[in-house]
């Protein structure tokens, strides 16, 4: 079971979570909490979307990890090549069914998700910069995963009214999950992260050559920038609560780009976007907490520790 576990990076699926439950809140009319039971089924759906593109990942993967990453469950023989296939098509399709039951504008960010996940896997990671957009797009589309359902459920039959169409901005196309421009702000926020994330990774595997370490510690300090920036906000409370939280996602930044400077070998470099991956939730909660929500914030940003403390845990078991 725990090659099963770390075959589908099940430590890392409450940062996925998080982009959902960030998204349904900040699309969220003032004053009005989404349905909790929708936000949980969008939040379960992303992480099987999140688990199947692990594996379909690793399933497109299997000869360069054969060299790089022995010892990943594929290329060490304790998962074959066509069960990994087969469970993450599998888990996509789960996670897309159960976004429908939200409505039909999760059904449709499921859908361009998951298509976002099989392009990325065996399409879009052969070029550096494409697979860095796509990867992007992938996150981006799971926040507005999150950002469809107070829409969903606000013009689900009996209880759509003009106000509640007006408040979220989707008045003549709600049927179709049109999203409020804040929404698609923030996700094009956390999009320009994960890209730059991604494209971290692709650097830091490329080898040692000293032009691609040297482009990889710049994207570390520009993914930073913005979120040093962040942590001066002037606002209390909710100024504060985004700055605390931008501010811990800066220091890891920070911390990470020290370490690689220092410890340039495979595996911190591997423990470097880990760490990056991690941080989503702080960098959603801060985007909540930015937008008037800084309750909400940390108790989304939460979610970063108790990813951590899975991933703890599923070593100790394993």
């Amino acid at each position: 079971m725990s090659h099963l576990l770390r075959l589908l990076r099940a430590s890392l699926a409450p940062t996925a979570a998080a982009d959902v439950v960030a998204g349904a809140l900040l699309a969220a009319p003032a004053g009005a909490n989404p349905p909790a039971g929708a936000v949980a089924a969008g939040a379960l759906a992303s992480c099987l979307l999140y688990g199947g593109g692990m594996a379909l990942n690793d399933c497109a993967d299997a000869e360069r990890d054969a060299v790089l990453h022995p010892e990943r469950p594929i290329p060490s023989g304790r998962v074959t090549r066509a069960f990994a296939g087969l469970l993450g098509l599998v888990l996509l399709e789960g996670g897309v069914l159960l976004a429908s039951l939200a409505g039909r504008g999760p059904l449709l960010a499921a859908l361009a998700a998951a298509a976002a996940v099989l392009v990325y896997d065996f399409l879009a990671k052969r070029w550096t910069v494409a697979g860095a957009i796509s990867l992007g797009l992938c996150r981006a589309l799971n926040l507005l995963l999150g950002a469809s359902i107070p829409i969903a459920s606000a013009h689900a039959p009996g209880l759509a009214t003009a106000s509640s169409a007006s408040s979220l901005g989707a008045a003549p196309l709600a049927w179709a999950g049109v999203y409020p421009v804040a929404a698609g702000k923030y996700a094009l926020i956390l999009g320009v992260y994960a890209a730059l994330v991604t494209l971290l990774s692709t650097t830091e595997e490329s080898g040692a050559d000293r032009a691609l370490r040297f482009s990889s510690r710049g994207i570390v300090l520009l993914l930073a920038l913005p979120f040093v920036a962040g942590a001066w906000r002037p606002f209390w409370p909710a100024g504060v609560a985004a700055g605390a939280l931008h501010g811990a996602v800066a220091l890891i930044l920070l911390h990470a780009l020290r370490r690689l400077l220092l410890r340039p070998d495979l595996r911190h470099r591997a423990l470097l976007v880990r760490d990056l991956v991690l941080a989503i939730p702080l960098v959603d909660g801060g985007l909540l907490a930015g937008a008037g929500q800084p309750v909400a914030g940390f108790a989304v940003a939460l979610l970063a520790p108790a990813a951590l403390l899975l991933g703890w845990g599923l070593r100790i078991v394993s």
